[in-house]
């Protein structure tokens, strides 16, 4: 039982086995504010995008007058390579880079004024190469627009998205309040298509995302109020509600889903699968489509997942977070069916464990969920305090993320007594990346035949150290040589050991690897054999030899000379049929195949074996006979000054055969024996007084 309860216990640990950590950090700024909106990669590091009202510090060339667009280019460990400002046609504020994978790339966000001659609206841009501006827009209303993101459209150009408060200018369409509103420009920059989603209330943008079929998916929110194009009978008017909408290639409304409770739910991104989407959200309801809620309603939220199916239709709805406030920003889906959500959270319960930050302090905080929406991972960020807006994140593989947020306190740059926003921008690396392979070597060992094993792994790159690790201590002691190790074996264990590796490089420690399990057998000693170590084979024609087996393994006996006589094999048991005319030294052994597959053998028996009349032959003596055994003829050479006497042959069982008389002086008796069954027989005579007797063998 001992050996299957730790394999249960280890196992899982290698299903979902996270070990994230942040590898490197990189703070970015002014002495002024600065804000970070979205970053991407780019080449062998990233690009992020945002906005500044610095001018000096990192910034350079910021010649707007105030609040410019910051683009930034990072290498892969986040050292500034350049930095760019764009100041629109009144000042920018940068939301979203998007790589259109052709000749550069679009930027989008807020500038002013717009065509209306509003204090600001839509900024869209398309950079070269050399992220120069090749055209600019600004589109909006007379009123306040509000830019949430952008995604690249289906022919190659932009939608940005949004909202508007307008019922003018570049608005075609206005239902009151705040609308989604939604601009896509073709790639030279001209007007493709503008839509608004809404009603008399309020609403939210979230995301946008292309779908295979040609057409978008567009995650937002809003108050399901009449009039408007979006609403959804049976749902709560009284605050806003989660939506997902489903447009084609025009952003004509295919379908709309309304989701949440009574409180206020909102979409933030979305993801699309094989069989419909994932949508990520925050929310403070604790009823309706929520199945809990970990605070007090209206007082905080959660992390907010929904799936559905290709219409929209619920699957599944789960929230994640503490008794504060937890915000979703992105989700991805990894290669192993899990999804990773990254966002922000001041929670230091519930789901949120190992938070350490002050109380009311904002930290990046990840968690991952299998394809049900189970939780089975999560980690707060807590060296990062107090970030402010929505950080974005990219992944990179499933062990490598790149989060990028707005910081305030223990900024980048700041003067005494004058705190402020900066950019910083970190690497969360999952050290499992760097777990080694499951160690190589042998399976069983046998202490008998072997008193070491030598086991290697393959390294990741990036390995600076090895851990090894054997189970339990007394299993042996370990030498390790970084990608291999030698295991000295305790002659005493008996048992099943484990082995496992680690590696270690300058950003922490993996976990362990997958566990080699290795079944050690203590030595395999085949006692000696007992029984005789003579017979005389004409009183005991069988004989029993035994040993011991407490391995319960299978037995082979061998006899040595083969002719000698006939094993009958029993296990730990042998019964030998002797040969009735052989005489002389026989060598008796044992081997078995211990649980390595190897022979082992035992150590060896001798045996005297004679033909005896089975009486004290001390006290007769033998004749000179030959050829023994005979077939035609047998000669008794017969001692000097012999007396006229007889040499009496019987069979064994006392009954007279011959009798062959013996003349004086005779010196020898040549027997026929051509017409005498093949068998055992003896002779016997007196000659002076002493006794001559032996046993023959007929053929």
């Amino acid at each position: 039982m001992r050996k299957a309860l730790i394999i249960l216990l280890l196992t899982p640990l290698f299903v979902f086995s996270q070990n994230f950590a942040k590898t490197w950090q990189q703070c970015y700024g002014g002495s002024s504010d600065d804000r970070l909106s979205n970053i991407i990669s780019y080449k062998y590091g990233y690009l992020f995008f945002g906005g500044t009202t610095s001018i000096d510090g990192d910034i350079t060339n910021n010649y707007c007058g105030g609040g410019a667009a910051w683009l930034v280019n990072i290498d892969n460990k986040g050292d500034k390579i350049f930095d760019s400002c764009y100041c629109g046609f009144s000042g920018a504020s940068g939301e979203k880079i998007v790589n259109n994978f052709d000749d550069g790339f679009y930027l989008t966000g807020s500038s002013g004024p717009n065509h209306s001659g509003g204090i600001n609206g839509y900024w869209l841009a398309k950079i070269d190469t050399n992220f120069n501006v090749v055209w600019q827009d600004v589109l909006g209303g007379s009123y306040i627009e509000r830019p949430k993101g952008a995604s690249i459209a289906q022919d190659g150009g932009i939608i940005e998205f949004g909202l508007t408060g307008s019922d003018d200018g570049d608005i075609e369409e206005y239902y009151g309040d705040f609308d989604n509103w939604l601009v896509k420009l073709n790639p030279d920059g001209s007007k493709g298509w503008i839509k608004t989603y809404g009603n008399i209330g309020s609403e939210s943008g979230g995301g946008l995302l292309p779908t295979h079929d040609g057409g978008y998916i567009y995650a937002c929110s809003g108050y399901n109020q009449l009039p408007g194009n979006i609403y959804c009978e049976g749902h709560d008017a009284m605050m806003a509600e989660a939506w997902l909408i489903k447009l084609d290639d025009q952003g004509i409304v295919e379908w709309n889903q309304c989701y949440g409770g009574a409180d206020i739910d909102l979409f933030v991104d979305v993801i699309e699968l094989n069989n419909g989407y994932i949508a990520l959200g925050t929310s403070e309801s604790s009823d309706g489509d929520l199945p809990n809620h970990y605070g007090t309603v209206g007082e905080s939220s959660d992390i907010w997942i929904v799936r559905v199916d290709n219409v929209g239709e619920l699957l599944w709805s789960k929230v994640f977070g503490g008794t504060d406030w937890d915000y979703g920003s992105k989700i991805f889906q990894n290669e192993n069916s899990t999804f990773t959500i990254l966002g922000k959270t001041k929670s230091h319960n519930g789901d949120v464990q190992g938070n350490s930050a002050p109380s009311n302090y904002s930290v990046v905080w990840m968690l991952k969920i299998d394809e049900n929406g189970e939780l089975i991972y999560q980690k707060p960020f807590d060296e990062l305090v107090d970030i402010t807006g929505i950080p974005d994140f990219i992944r990179i593989s499933d062990y490598k993320f790149i989060a990028a947020v707005t910081k305030y306190h223990n900024t980048c740059n700041y003067s005494w007594n004058n705190h402020n926003n900066d950019i910083y921008v970190f690497e969360i690396q999952d050290m499992d990346e760097f777990i080694p392979s499951q160690p190589m070597g042998v399976d069983r060992v046998c202490l008998g035949e072997e008193t070491e094993s030598y086991y290697t792994t393959t390294l990741v790159v990036d390995t600076m150290q090895t851990q090894w690790l054997l189970e339990p201590e007394e299993a042996g002691i370990i030498t390790a040589m970084h990608d291999s190790v030698l295991i000295n074996w305790n002659m005493e264990f008996n048992d099943t050991a484990w082995l496992q590796v680690k590696s270690i490089n300058i950003y922490g420690e993996s976990s362990y690897s997958v566990v080699k399990e290795i079944i050690v057998y203590s030595a395999l000693n085949l006692l000696d054999i007992n029984g005789p170590d003579s017979i005389c084979t004409i009183t005991n024609e069988q004989t029993i030899f035994t040993t011991n087996n407490p391995e319960s393994l299978n037995l082979n006996w061998y006899i040595s000379p083969s002719d000698a006589g006939t094993i009958l094999t029993q296990e730990d048991t042998a019964i030998i049929m002797w040969d009735s005319i052989y005489e002389g030294v026989v060598e008796l052994r044992i081997s078995t195949i211990n649980y390595c597959g190897n022979t082992v053998y035992s150590p060896i028996k001798e045996i005297q074996i004679n033909t005896c009349l089975g009486t004290n032959e001390s006290n007769y003596t033998r004749l000179k006979v030959y050829p023994n055994p005979a077939k035609e003829y047998m000669i008794f050479m017969l001692p000097q000054n012999v007396k006229q006497n007889q040499l009496r042959i019987t069979d064994i069982y006392g009954k007279n055969i011959k009798t062959i008389p013996i003349n004086k002086n005779q010196q020898q008796i040549k027997w026929d024996c051509r017409n005498v069954k093949s068998g055992v027989y003896f002779y016997q005579t007196e000659i002076q007084k002493k006794l001559y007797k032996g046993k023959i063998l007929i053929k």
